[in-house]
């Protein structure tokens, strides 16, 4: 009787930061021969560098069985072809190994892999560490080898392009030295919206090639028209998504701005002033701005004054009273199964019904909130607590699902200043110590590497273009990065 050394798929999962910080999953690479076993993975742990253990299990074999190795490889469920130039694993893809239709009379197959740059191959399971090569435009290759041991030894190898390390690029500056001190961004009308410590800055998607792009100063420069502010300190931008309307908020100055980008050959610009709703007092910072639950165009400002709607009109109204003159850094337009509108301080609050709720451990301060439509999902970026994520029910509860900190991830920092949730749902984030990203689908934190030589740790915003997949972080100091995600 022939006996098959059948091959139980293996899995390998590619978990890629942007440059130097990247590992490759091995989950158990190994093949098996017929014979039932626990089905346990091998030893090689996530991100380590090393080959699964590969041993053999007591499986019979038969002499019958001439040696045969076929090794098919497959991406997310497709068939991949291991010649020529294969087209490269995108970050998250999951590849498997199959050997299936192998046969040996010498025991099992054995299967290791290792991880080494394009041109610099090693013929064994071992690979050099991330940090020890060169990553950025360097392509990673994952080299899977299976063997049959003997006394006529067979050995195949494939080679699959793992990856290209895409590092964020640093786009040109924006000009004077405080302008490079991004506090907020945001897309809409075909445009990057940046608020900086020197002015308004924007520029047309169309015009952004890393590392270069066309900007023009919202405030004071052609295409845009009316009303002028000083360049004073903006501490937020917003697009509005039911009218094509960006919004900028100052640093306690009265300076409220709207662009109305209707016709985008000439925007328009209007100024707004604060001291209409606020007579007296300090002029109120705007750390955050949403769409109003039903409204089309109207607005909720979350400052350092309370809650403040604004209409489509442009009048102010008076602060939300339940809430008070106290600080308020974020609030979100929530959607389905519950739509409403929630700001944050220390607690969340529900502006729909004045309710609050605290959700969070101790008193950390929430920096942002971002919703994830498709999967009901809030989540909250906080000072100093990490990132929650919390599944909202019909009738408007909120349950934490998700509590990500340094202790049980990869986080660099639990200072976590902005959200933006990509169309997979994944959560990426600006943090006291650079960008990072939640891969939700395998519940793991990816920090997310600067571009070689550009210390950036202080990073402030954090926006998707949903058309292209760049991902656009303001930073202290350096403007603007974008990262090419493929």
């Amino acid at each position: 009787m022939t006996t098959l050394a059948r091959a139980w798929p293996a899995r390998v999962t590619l978990a890629c930061a942007a440059a130097a910080g990247c590992s490759f999953d091995s989950s158990g690479v190994r093949v098996r021969d017929a014979a039932p076993d626990d089905g346990g993975p091998g030893d090689g742990g996530p991100g380590d560098g090393g080959p699964g253990d590969g041993g053999p299990d007591g499986g019979g074999a038969d002499a019958g069985c001439s040696t045969d190795l076929t090794l098919v490889v497959r991406v997310n469920g497709q068939v991949k072809s291991a010649g020529g130039t294969p087209t490269p694993v995108l970050l998250g893809d999951t590849v498997a190994l199959d050997t299936e239709g192998s046969c040996s009379p010498f025991g099992p197959i054995t299967v290791t892999w290792s991880l080494t740059p394009a041109g610099n191959l090693l013929p064994g399971p071992t690979a050099p560490a991330i940090s020890a090569v060169a990553a950025e435009a360097t392509t990673y290759v994952a080299r899977v080898q299976a063997s049959v041991a003997g006394p006529a030894p067979i050995m195949r190898m494939v080679d699959i392009a793992a990856f290209r390390a895409a590092p964020f690029v640093e786009l040109v500056a924006l000009g004077a030295a405080a302008r490079n001190d991004v506090n907020d961004v945001d897309l809409g009308a075909g445009r990057l919206w940046v608020a900086t410590d020197d002015g308004a800055m924007s520029a047309p998607l169309t015009s952004i090639a890393p590392p270069s792009a066309m900007w023009q100063d919202v405030a004071g420069g052609a295409p845009f028209s009316g009303g002028l502010p000083t360049n004073t300190r903006w501490r937020s931008v917003f697009f509005h998504p039911r009218s094509p309307r960006a919004y900028f908020g100052a640093v306690t100055a009265n300076d409220f701005m709207r662009v109305d980008c209707s016709d985008a050959a000439a925007p328009v610009r209007n100024v707004f002033d604060f001291a209409v709703a606020f007579t007296s007092g300090t002029p109120p910072t705007v750390f955050a701005m949403a769409p109003q639950v039903g409204e089309q165009a109207a607005l909720w400002l979350a400052t350092s004054r309370g809650v403040l709607p604004f209409d489509a009109a442009g009048s102010f109204g008076a602060a939300l009273g339940p809430l008070g003159d106290f600080t308020l850094e974020a609030v979100v337009e929530v959607g389905a199964p519950a739509p409403r509108n929630i700001a944050a301080s220390n607690d969340l609050y529900d502006l729909l019904s004045n309710a609050s709720t605290s959700l969070l451990a101790g008193d950390d301060k929430v920096r942002d909130l971002a919703w994830d439509g498709a999967r009901s999902l809030l989540w909250a970026a906080t000072d100093g607590n990490g990132l929650y994520g919390d599944q909202l029910a019909p009738g408007g509860m909120l349950t934490q699902i998700y509590g990500l900190t340094m202790m049980n991830s990869a986080l660099a920092s639990n200072d976590i200043r902005s959200l933006a949730v990509d169309a997979g749902g994944d959560v990426w984030m600006a943090t006291s110590k650079g960008a990072a990203r939640f891969k939700r689908d395998r519940a793991q934190v990816i920090v997310m590497a600067a571009p070689a030589g550009v210390a950036v740790d202080d990073t402030r915003a954090i926006a998707i273009d949903p058309v292209t997949r760049r991902v656009f972080l303001g930073t202290k100091g350096r403007g603007v990065l974008v990262l090419e995600v493929r």
